[in-house]
Parts: structure tokens; sequence; C-alpha cells
């Protein structure tokens, strides 16, 4: 059995993953019993008192809940814990302990903004250091977040660094094959609008071509609930003649329809530990004009590349899209999927 740890995990991309990680071991019929934020466990319907329990305020009471579970269970090969934080305390049973490394704020704050947020990363650093040597295993989306990894925390040499990407490319293929057709000139940014983001310079980016007389389309997936100054700004540039509509947070598979029925993806944010939006659209032709930064060539090679800090250099890259969008390459991925591998690391004993 798998016990899968994921606590503080209950939107973004975490939450995609996790939920096409549960999917994937209940089709292959694997032993599985999560512990869940209860803001998001009810959204796989699969998930049932059986395989599942949802907390409130989970992340407070974390070590209880694992060592009250582990306990009383029987059977169980792994720990997965898939919110970055190793187990926090050693295990008697002969339980392989995994942890999945997805946060860079971890890693460096520079992108940070707020004080109260940067004192709360910098005790969730804090914590990470003092506990990161109780797993067995630390597994990455990039070479990248690993080499940083290592050179920021150094764990000991009994803990393995694996790099072990994977995402749902059975879902993506079938939104491919329903929906190929490009909508000319339509541009999409499937992200969540948190700081490093970047969406404050995509949305000075369009004032810049409306004040061009170019308005191409642009969709966003901002909540409908929060930012608030964003949807003001949006609603006033639309005012003046901009398209921008903001699509809210949509289910996984709509999402990747938006994706399919674009013909560009932009991508301006200025940090990822992957970039799980990049990944989806080379994989549905969509083409991606991305941050000209380590990470988007390290899973895609784009079709065109720009400077995030610098609004006029993205002004240039959407001009160049939108007039001639037949000279660009198409983006392809670098990448592969290795679920595979993953499934083998967490199902095999230690005994």
């Amino acid at each position: 059995m798998i016990i899968i740890e994921a606590l503080n995990i209950n939107s973004g991309g975490g939450a995609i993953l996790l939920n096409y990680f549960i999917r994937i071991l209940i089709y292959k019929k694997i032993a599985f019993f999560a512990l869940l934020d209860k803001r998001w466990g009810h959204q796989i319907s699969e998930l049932n008192d059986s395989n599942s329990i949802a907390y409130e305020n989970a992340v407070i009471n974390r070590r209880k809940i694992i060592t009250r579970f582990i306990n009383r269970q029987e059977n169980i090969v792994s720990l997965f814990c898939f919110g970055n934080y190793p187990a926090g305390f050693s295990i008697k049973k002969k339980i392989r302990v995994v942890t999945f490394f997805q946060n860079y704020h971890l890693l460096e704050g520079k992108s940070l903004v707020g004080i109260k947020l940067k004192l709360s990363y910098f005790l969730r650093r804090l914590y990470l250091r003092s506990n990161r040597n109780s797993t067995d295993y630390y597994i990455f989306q990039s070479c990248l977040v690993l080499d940083k990894f290592k050179q920021v925390y150094n764990p000991n040499e009994h803990v393995i660094l694996k790099e072990m990407l994977f995402f749902d490319d059975k879902e993506v293929a079938e939104i491919k094959n329903k929906f190929n057709l490009k909508v000319k000139n339509k541009f999409i940014y499937p992200s969540l609008p948190h700081g490093h983001k970047n969406l404050e310079r995509l949305l000075d980016t369009w004032e810049r071509l409306l004040q061009q007389n170019k308005t191409p389309q642009l969709f966003l997936t901002i909540p409908d609930s929060d930012f608030q100054n964003l949807h003001k700004r949006i609603a006033e540039l639309n005012l003046k003649g901009a398209r921008i509509t903001n699509l809210g947070l949509l289910s996984h598979e709509a999402l990747l329809t938006e994706v399919s029925t674009s013909e560009f993806c932009i991508y301006p944010s200025l940090l990822e530990t992957v970039g799980l939006g990049l990944i989806e659209a080379a994989m549905l032709d969509t083409k991606v004009i991305a941050a000209d930064l380590p990470y988007t060539h390290s899973i895609v090679k784009p079709s065109l590349v720009f400077d995030p800090y610098s609004v006029q250099s993205m002004v240039i890259a959407v001009n160049k899209a939108i007039s001639e969008p037949n000279l660009l390459n198409q983006t392809t991925l670098k990448v592969k999927n290795s679920i595979e591998d993953l499934l083998i690391l967490l199902t095999t004993s230690n005994a």
C-alpha cells in the first residue's frame, strides 16, 4: 500500500498532478490511502472513506496525522509526501519515504511580495532544512530544481535525489483528438495570477498593443473571488477596446480544451519548477511564446521567446506571432512522462 500525504495541496498545478496520480493508482488497482486537505479532497469522485481522509487545518497537525495512520495500518510499502516536505520524523517500520519537491519559493524568495509571505516562507525553509534528511528519496520535475535543491539544502548522502517528471499525457491526447481547430490570434495564459506569474506586465503588453490598434484575444484563468485589482484592470482595458476574457477557475478538462483551441500559449512567468502549462500546450500543438528563462528551455523548444522583464520585448513577440504565424516553428517537447518509474519506486518493498 502507498500512503499519499498531500495535506497542503489544494490548488494549482500541484492539485492537477495529485488528481492525475490518484487516478493512475485507481486505474492500475494499486492499493493506496490518501491524506488530503479538505478544501480539495472532494474533487475526485472515486475517493471515499475506504481510501482517503480529508482534514481541516491539516498542516498544523501533519506529524500527528501521519504517525497515527502509519501505526495502525499494515502492509505499507511507501509514504509519498506530495507537498515538498518530508515526514519530519523517523519511521520505525520498513517504509520507503519519497518526497515530491515542487515549490521553487523554498529555494529562493526573490519573487515573494509582502512581509507576511516572506516570513512564512522563511519559516518553511527553516522547517525543511531541519527535516531535510527524514526521507529516502526526493523527486523533482526538472534537473534545474534538483541541482538548486542540492545546492541550498545539501542533504545527507543516504538521501537519493531523482528527476521524475510526470503528467497526464493520456487526457491531453484525448482533448487533442476532440478539439484540434485553432482560433486565429487566440492567446491563453493557463496559470493562477500569483506575483511571480508576471500578469501585470502581460496586461501592460495588451494595453500597449491596444495603443497600436492591435486587439488579439487573451484568455486568463483568474479566480472570480480574488485578485480584484486584476479584474478591475481587465474591465478597464476591455472598455477601451481590448479583448481579454477571464475564464475563472476551470476543470482540468475544460482548461485543456481552451488551450487546445488557442493558436498561442503565452507564458511570461518569472519562476517555475517545471511549468505544466508549457508541457500541455506543446502536446496540444499550441505554439508556445514564453519567457526566455532556463525553465522554459529545459522542457520545451518554444516557438518564440521574450524578455519577461520587458513589456516592449513582449509586445514585439506578440506582434511577430500575429503578423507572421506561419514563420514560427511548432513548439516541441523535450521531456518524457516518468510515471511508470515513479510507480516502481513507490511499490517496491524495502524488505
